[in-house]
């Protein structure tokens, strides 16, 4: 990930990512930070689909299902908590490597 951006932050493994982690402690941790820049989350299916799915809807279903190497932007307008999601985008790996 680190060659794709520029200027890129260092990678930081977060145990709330890890498959099994209940949705909210991702939110827990998102919301006690202050980022220089929005974070860049990555995971696997079924947990990240999932992780959407709580942020979108504040209920652990995934919404959506991301193809491997898929990308998702999410915006937290007000709080970064479950369901104050909106969805800025989804792509598919072919669509990413076409940018």
């Amino acid at each position: 990930m680190q060659e794709a951006f520029e200027n890129a932050p260092q990678i930081q493994v977060w145990e709330e990512l890890a498959p099994g982690a209940p949705p909210e402690s991702v939110f827990e941790r998102l919301s006690e930070r202050r980022f220089r820049q929005p974070p860049l989350l990555v995971g696997h299916e079924p947990a990240l689909g999932q992780l959407i799915g709580s942020a979108l809807a504040a209920e652990s279903v995934a919404l959506v299902r991301l193809s491997r190497a898929g990308a998702a932007k999410l915006c937290f307008p007000a709080a970064t908590r479950p369901g104050a999601a909106r969805l800025e985008w989804l792509l598919t790996r072919e669509q990413l490597e076409r940018l």
